[in-house]
């Protein structure tokens, strides 16, 4: 299927009638374009923007410092001094009446200077008086399940500044059941387990920013605070199998549930000024984290001891960037931005593991389990763009940065590095209907502190060894991009890309025996992305919008164990995903409806002395909506997804020795995932 797309994509790269645009290669969207929806928020507009899709739309906390830009949304001009603050929620607290039009840089920004694709800039109006935003959601899911959330966000003035101050309380549920069995090397069932399990999140997060924008001052502050606490839990009844695989006498009944409760908040600001022939801007970002994890296993058998298990884990995180940007054009049409950045981060975990085979508790010990991580890093680079003639411009970026990582524990290490990153990028208008970009970059990923330290899964009978000897992956990408505007709403943007990962990290066996996250030689990635909007007005279908947005993808690398060539799951997904949306809002009526289908599950994991391919029957999620957008002046959606059901399959394989050998035995199940039914109701005043 989606080759198919892709070849109609192609075909339609050949047809254009370009709109909403003017010279330098601007799309300008007013608000009488996003009427017919109904936005309570900007939110509500950006989503609508043909041929756009926001990027890290919940946060981008993993990504490595600032950097010349997260994501690809400015507001008024300016990027959010925020990480963990998505850009969906930045646009859910600004009032749909205060949006004057939203912009689509085609040219990119010297605020997102890292970025060559399309950017949105949201301009907004100050606000004058108080304004409010509210939305209260109520889940309801097969089995009696439920789930309430509620946000509310208000703008105003604070004397010269203009404030936005918000509360939101979110929660969730994904409860799952179903039957496992286990197989011997022969294929024989020797087992039977009915298994439920739930996991379910609570989260209260507060938000309260600042912005002056005036002759003499350009500044912004934030402040985020979250509580977040997570719990999944699990139950399996096993029974000895009978003849032909039937359920025989019970054997056991497994526990495990495991408590996640974290405190974090993040304090954000920029400030710019005039200085020379250029402009100053400086950022500053403090982000603090704190974690108490508690997991608990039992294992009661009707025939023999008794296994108790318990794990208390305390971590402790903590990020601080400056970033300083200077911006100057020393000759007409000639821009260079010099930038530098400091970065520190810390990890600190302490763990403790006890269990209790029938005499009481005892400390189980785990070497590297207690761990202190940082890393010190610092950055310059200097950019150049230009218009090479009308129709053709470029941008290049060249840097470095020197980082120093040290670790205290049970294996002490301070080891420092200097590594090159950098972009050149190209974009050809063609004409006014199709621009092609290419670009290669060079790019240093962020480690996560955690692989540091060794762990213990008692559920899911593994343990990871700490490894102090991780270094970031280096990655070489290539792209190729198409876009294309079709008119009447109608874009396609097709890109072609290739990536080398250096040093990549997975899984790989250790010297002792055991396993834990290390570096290997490379990834290599090979892929196309597609995104497409189209009107369907030119279908008969009056009112009507479909969006796409697909990718096929190819990641290999090298076995450790065996030297033989496997296939990566990048993010747990499919080689081919897609995401098909269709929405119509039904002509001289407040009604809208409309459905989503998705497909993209599907990971594959191996581990010294297993592989496990975990995967669905049927589509991962399909969502049907009916809106109605002025129930009094608010909008009201209820929404089925999984109308059905959905099922997990999970195929799980364990071996003698390492993975390769004789297989030992397998653990195959089925999880049932319910329907959902969602309700809504949203307004502003």
């Amino acid at each position: 299927m989606l080759k198919l797309i892709a070849c109609c994509a192609l075909t339609l790269l050949s047809v254009s009638i370009y709109a909403n645009t003017n010279l330098d290669g601007r799309e300008f969207y007013a608000p009488d374009y996003f009427a017919r929806y109904g936005p309570q928020n900007a939110e509500d507009m950006v989503s609508q923007v043909p041929g756009f899709t926001l990027a890290n739309r919940d946060g981008s906390n993993s990504q490595r410092g600032l950097g010349q830009g997260l994501g690809n949304l400015l507001i008024n001009g300016k990027r959010p001094s925020t990480k963990d603050d998505g850009p969906v929620a930045l646009l859910e607290r600004i009032p749909a009446n205060q949006v004057l039009r939203i912009e689509v840089l085609n040219e990119g920004s010297a605020e997102l200077s890292g970025q060559s694709g399309k950017i949105v800039n949201v301009i907004a109006a100050e606000p004058k008086a108080l304004s409010t935003t509210w939305k209260y959601e109520y889940h309801a899911l097969e089995d009696g399940f439920d789930t309430p959330k509620f946000d509310i966000s208000m703008t105003g003035k604070m004397g010269t500044a203009a404030f936005t101050a918000g509360i939101d309380w979110s929660g969730d549920q994904f409860p799952q059941w179903g039957r496992e069995r286990l197989y011997t090397p022969l294929n024989t069932v020797f087992e039977l387990r009915d298994e439920k399990s739930n996991y379910f999140t609570r989260a209260t997060t507060a938000n309260f920013s600042l912005a002056w924008d005036t002759d003499d001052l350009t500044a912004n502050v934030s402040l985020l605070i979250t509580q977040d606490k997570s719990t999944y839990e699990e139950s399996s009844d096993r029974f000895s199998a009978g003849v032909n695989g039937s359920i025989g006498a019970q054997t056991s009944t497994v526990d495990y549930k495991n408590i996640e409760d974290e405190f974090s908040y993040e304090l954000g600001g920029d400030y710019t000024q005039s200085l020379g022939e250029g402009q100053l801007k400086i950022i500053g970002l403090l982000r603090r984290s704190s974690n108490e994890d508690h997991a608990t296993f039992t294992d009661l058998p009707t025939i023999d001891n008794h296994y108790f298990y318990q794990s208390f884990s305390k971590p402790r995180e903590s990020e601080n960037i400056l970033r300083a940007v200077y911006s100057f054009e020393p000759f007409d049409g000639h821009n260079f931005e010099l930038a530098g950045e400091l970065v520190e981060n810390t990890l600190e975990t302490h763990s403790t593991y006890f269990e209790d085979i029938g005499e009481g508790f005892t400390p189980l010990i785990l070497d590297g389990s207690d761990t202190d991580v940082s890393e010190e890093r610092a950055e310059m680079s200097l950019q150049y763009s230009r218009a090479l003639s009308e129709r053709l411009s470029i941008q290049a970026s060249l840097g470095s940065e020197y980082s120093q990582i040290s670790v205290e524990g049970d294996e002490n290490r301070s080891e420092s590095f200097v590594r090159p990153k950098g972009f050149l990028a190209l974009s050809w208008t063609q004409n006014k209907n199709l621009r092609i970009r290419t670009r290669l970059e060079r790019s240093v990923g962020q480690l996560d502190f955690y692989d540091f330290a060794s762990s213990n899964n008692a559920n899911d009978g593994t343990a990871l060894g700490g490894n102090t000897a991780l270094v970031p992956e280096q990655t070489w990408r290539a792209e190729l991009s198409f876009e294309q505007q079709l008119g009447l709403g109608n874009s396609v943007t097709f890109t072609v890309f290739g990536e080398r990962v250096d040093d990549f990290i997975t899984y790989v066996p250790m010297s002792d025996g055991g396993e834990g996250k290390g570096n290997l030689e490379y990834l290599d990635s090979t892929g196309i992305d597609l995104t497409a909007t189209f009107n369907t007005e030119n279908w008969g279908i009056t009112g009507g919008k479909l969006d796409l947005v697909a990718e096929i993808h190819s990641d290999e690398f090298e076995d450790p164990l065996t030297g033989n060539t496997l296939e990566y799951r990048r993010n747990g997904y499919r080689p081919e995903y897609y995401q098909l949306s269709f929405r119509q809002d039904l002509p001289r009526t407040p009604w809208a409806w409309g459905v989503v289908l998705e497909e993209r599950s599907g990971n594959i994991t191996y581990r010294r002395n297993s592989l496990r391919d975990q995967d669905h029957s049927g589509l991962q999620a399909h969502r049907i909506f009916i809106e109605h957008k002025d129930l009094w002046g608010m909008v009201a959606k209820f929404e089925v997804e999984d109308l059905f059901g959905f099922t997990y399959e999970n195929d799980r394989t364990f071996f003698t020795g390492d993975r390769g050998d004789e297989i030992q035995r397998r653990e195959v199940n089925k999880r049932h995932s319910p329907w959902v039914a969602r309700m809504s109701i949203s307004g502003s005043f």
